[in-house]
This record gives C-alpha cells, sequence and structure tokens, in this order.
C-alpha cells in the first residue's frame, strides 16, 4: 500500500490558499507550542512543512500533489514506464496530461524533455530544459540534461561546454561525468578526457574515495585508445589509492569487475585481461575472475593471428564464419547468435555438394596453420567434416 504523504497545511494549520505571512505566524504559534527541546520529532515536521511551504517553486509542486496526487502519481508512473519500454510517444503524452494538471512541475517538465530527446524531437526537448536551466541556473541535474540534448542532436562543443559547467556545480554527478566522457570520445579528443580526469582525481579526493568514478572513467577512456598503456597505469593508480573500507573495496571490485566484463564481449581481450590482473592482486579468491583472466589472456593471444585468419583468401566465409561468431557472440543476443550458427551450417550444407574438394582442403588449411582458432571451435569443424563424409 502507497505511504500517504503529509499535509504541510494540515501540520501548520493553514489553508491552502494562505500567504507567507499568514504561515509565518502558523509556523511561530507551532513552535512555541512544540519546542525542539522538549518535542523534536514534531518541531522537525513543523520545520519541514513551514521550508517547503515558503520556498515558492516547492510550495508549487507540494500543492499540486494535495490537490491532484493520486491522478499525477498515476499519469507520472505510466510515462515512466513507457519511458523504460522506449515508448516514448505514449511518455509525452502522459508528462503533457501531468502538466495540463500543473504546468509548473519542473519534475515533470524535465521528464517530458528527455522523453523528448529519446524520441529524437530533440528541439523541443533542449526548449524545455532552456527554460529550467534559465530558472534553476545551479541545477547540476537539468543542465546535464541540456547538455545531453545537444550530444544527442550532435552539436557536441555546446554538449560539452554544458556539461563541463554541470561538472563545476556537482563534480561527484557520476552521469555528468559519463556524458562528458562519451562527448569527448564523439569529438575523438581522447587526450583531452584525460587530461580532465587526471586533473579530477587529483581535485576531487575525499576520505569515502567519492572520486572513484573518475579513476573508472579513465579506465573505460583509455580502453578506447589503439595501446594499452592508459589502461595499466589507470588500474595502478586506482588500487593504490584503494581505502581499506571493505564496504568501498568491495563495491570497487565489484564496478570494475563489471568493466572487465564489458571490455571482453567488446572483444577488447587485452585491456580486459590487464585489469583482471590487478583486481586478482585485491582479491585472489575470485574464482569468477579468475577464470575469465585464464580466457582473456588466451583470447589477447589469438587476436592478431585471428585478424591473419579473417583476411586469408584462400578460405571461405563458410570455414571463417564459425570462429568470427565466437569471438563477436556478445555482440550479438543468444538468439541471433545460434541463429547465425544454423544458418552457416545450413549454407553449408548447399555448398558442399559443389565444392566437397575446395571445403575440405580450407578445413585442412584451417587445422594446419590456424590450429589455435581451429581448437576453439573443433567440436563444430568435426561435425561439418561429417557433413562431407556424409
Amino acid at each position: 500500500m502507497k505511504e500517504k504523504k503529509p499535509n504541510f497545511f494540515q501540520i501548520l494549520g493553514v489553508g491552502i490558499d494562505s500567504t507567507k505571512k499568514e504561515i509565518k505566524l502558523a509556523y511561530v504559534k507551532k513552535v512555541r507550542e512544540f519546542p525542539p527541546e522538549k518535542e523534536p520529532e514534531k518541531y522537525n515536521e513543523i520545520r519541514k512543512a513551514f521550508e517547503t511551504l515558503m520556498d515558492e517553486d516547492r510550495r508549487i509542486s507540494y500543492t499540486a500533489y494535495v490537490k491532484y496526487g493520486d491522478e499525477i502519481d498515476e499519469l507520472d508512473r505510466v510515462g515512466e514506464e513507457a519511458l523504460d519500454n522506449g515508448d516514448y510517444e505514449r511518455a509525452i503524452g502522459q508528462f503533457k496530461k501531468v502538466l495540463l494538471i500543473e504546468a509548473r512541475l519542473p519534475v515533470i517538465k524535465n521528464k517530458l524533455a528527455l522523453a523528448f530527446i529519446y524520441n529524437k524531437q530533440f528541439d523541443d526537448g533542449i526548449s524545455i530544459l532552456e527554460e529550467l536551466v534559465e530558472k534553476y541556473p545551479k541545477s547540476a541535474a537539468y543542465i546535464g540534461n541540456l547538455s545531453y540534448g545537444f550530444k544527442e542532436k550532435g552539436e557536441l562543443d555546446k554538449a560539452e561546454e554544458l556539461c563541463l559547467e554541470a561538472l563545476s556545480l556537482s563534480p561527484f554527478n557520476e552521469g555528468n561525468l559519463s556524458l562528458l566522457m562519451s562527448i569527448y570520445v564523439g569529438k575523438k579528443e581522447l587526450e583531452k578526457a584525460t587530461e580532465y580526469l587526471k586533473n579530477g582525481i587529483e581535485v576531487n579526493k575525499t576520505e569515502e574515495f567519492r572520486e572513484f568514478s573518475y579513476y573508472y572513467e579513465f579506465l573505460r577512456i583509455s580502453s578506447f585508445k589503439e595501446h594499452s598503456e592508459g589502461v595499466k597505469e589507470g588500474i595502478q593508480l586506482l588500487r593504490g589509492a584503494l581505502p581499506d573500507n571493505k564496504e568501498v573495496k568491495d563495491f570497487v571490485l565489484w564496478k570494475v569487475s563489471k568493466l572487465a566484463d564489458e571490455l571482453y564481449e567488446r572483444c577488447d581481450f587485452t585491456d580486459s585481461s590487464i585489469i583482471l590482473e590487478e583486481l586478482l592482486l585485491l582479491d585472489s579468491d575470485d574464482m569468477y575472475n579468475k577464470k575469465l583472466y585464464e580466457e582473456t589472456k588466451m583470447l589477447s593471444a589469438l587476436v592478431k593471428n585471428l585478424n591473419v585468419f579473417l583476411s586469408d583468401d584462400r578460405l571461405s566465409k563458410f570455414v571463417k564464419n564459425p570462429i568470427y561468431y565466437y569471438f563477436t557472440r556478445f555482440r550479438m543476443s543468444h538468439h541471433e547468435y545460434e541463429q547465425a550458427m544454423q544458418d552457416t551450417k545450413v549454407e553449408i550444407e548447399k555448398y558442399k555438394d559443389s565444392n566437397s574438394k575446395k571445403f575440405k582442403n580450407e578445413l585442412n588449411i584451417l587445422k594446419g596453420e590456424y590450429g589455435n582458432l581451429y581448437a576453439l571451435k573443433k567440436w563444430y569443424y568435426k561435425r561439418l567434416e561429417s557433413l562431407l563424409a556424409g
């Protein structure tokens, strides 16, 4: 059952249309009745009611929910659900209905703007966010979302300017930091990104290790470079700076392990193995990381041979595809991968009748010159050989 929100008007004993002067007088009267030293819980409730109703924007939002709370909540819920499902037209419709009830709700305006941007109606979304930023110039969230709108529209210089402004207001906003890095990737300014992150690590150090997001993005950005020195430097810096706090350490290990997984799925086996090697120095008993590390080391050694294999003109796509799909399988859904392998098998069955000798020769080249790749899908090629024999 949904928890009922407190009625701040009832708490202070004022009407919904009360003036600020009336609210102040009611607050003073209530504090005398429930002083903080004697009734701390009641006083905190009175204070929260007073602060909400004295702030114009907060009062507008709160009053709307007092009057139309259930209706607004339901429209908002359906809109959020539509956003999650990628049904942006429906989300736009729901948020517009909320704003017909109360046109001054900034949170709903922000959601509507994002729905427009997701729906590639960039100018509509940007226009709403520009109004919000003008009214709330210190809101890192609204400025960051406006930056995102310009980034999606392709105006990367404007997006960068706004994102830097948002981060100057809230340097530990992980969403905006990640957004800035994606802007630099889009502009192909990886060195600029690295410089920003290194500076961020230095100036944003905290006892709670809140600067971790800068280390994380440093690793992620370094993985886009042609060499792996940045990844090696970043993970070693992170390991050296990691505090003793177990909760923080566990979170960092989990987060960075997820990045290693993502790099593995991106076929970036070298960078993944570098990160996993350092993680195992921190937790040598992690069997999942240990197994993944061994696999990434093995696959990293095969990538160079893979590129030669894929460019070998003596081999047809029927021989190449099973190995190619193995390396790129995480870029497809499980269904797509299974379908691709099945399609290859069907094509081979058609191909083998007229090209049996050529295909046998290709399999011999594969086993003789690319034995380590052949071993990855040995069972599959054995099945193909049985098809030829049949």
